[in-house]
């Protein structure tokens, strides 16, 4: 009877033994020479790792590899972004309406911002007192929507009329009158063209002046092309 006893109490011994072996192994880990430990728990299929460090405390993030997180607060030196970034910080707006000193903006938009910006291109007439035609090339494919002329002296005696056409068309609402009575250097005058105004890349722009003045003076002539 003693002798069963004894082998009962083993039994339950050894059955006691081989739950906690079961029920899981912790394995301290040494991470690194000046690091604390890492300490892995495991139970069968399941495992769990903790982290002992000095400065951190409960809720600190740590960031593991190959899990998505969210961190907050963090400063990233030198970070390489090989693929793209997004976010509500990644702004995708064309016309950059924003305004933003913080916020990024994608390749694609500033791209369409810079292409959308109104282009200028200029010529100059020698003498504005002489008849002749004068040409100016557009780079780009566009709407011509403002023509500016400024002289670099006083004519006299009559008003000096430039006109401008697109392959013998004239441009709707483009001439411009420089009236001779108070010119000077610096007298700047302005059309702005409704119709007939569209340009494709290479198109020449002719600018016509009749000698309607007299006195030899320079003018410099400034279309502006908002892009198509």
């Amino acid at each position: 009877m003693r002798r069963l006893k004894h082998i009962i109490i083993a039994i339950v011994a050894f059955a006691f033994v081989v739950t906690l072996a079961y029920a899981g192994t912790v394995h301290k880990l040494r991470y690194g020479v000046a690091t604390p430990y890492w300490y892995g728990y495991s139970s069968g299929a399941k495992s769990t790792y903790y982290l002992e460090h000095p400065t951190l405390t409960a809720n600190d993030q740590v960031v593991v590899e190959g899990v998505a997180q969210t961190l907050t607060l963090k400063t990233l030196t030198s970070p390489v972004f090989n693929t793209g970034v997004s976010g509500t910080a990644v702004k995708d707006e064309d016309a950059m309406t924003a305004d933003s000193a913080t916020h990024l903006a994608t390749q694609q938009s500033i791209k369409a911002y810079v292409d959308a910006q109104k282009k200028y291109i200029t010529a100059e007439i020698d003498d504005i007192s002489s008849a002749a035609s004068h040409w100016v090339v557009s780079p780009i494919a566009g709407t011509i929507t403002k023509i500016y002329t400024v002289i670099d002296g006083a004519i006299t005696v009559g008003d000096a009329a430039i006109t401008f056409e697109l392959g013998g068309t004239a441009i709707t609402d483009s001439a411009i009158t420089i009236a001779y009575s108070g010119s000077a250097a610096g007298t700047v005058d302005s059309s702005t063209p409704s119709a007939l105004n569209t340009v494709a890349v290479g198109d020449a722009i002719e600018c016509i002046t009749y000698g309607g003045s007299t006195d030899a003076a320079k003018a410099r002539i400034t279309l502006e092309i908002t892009p198509s």
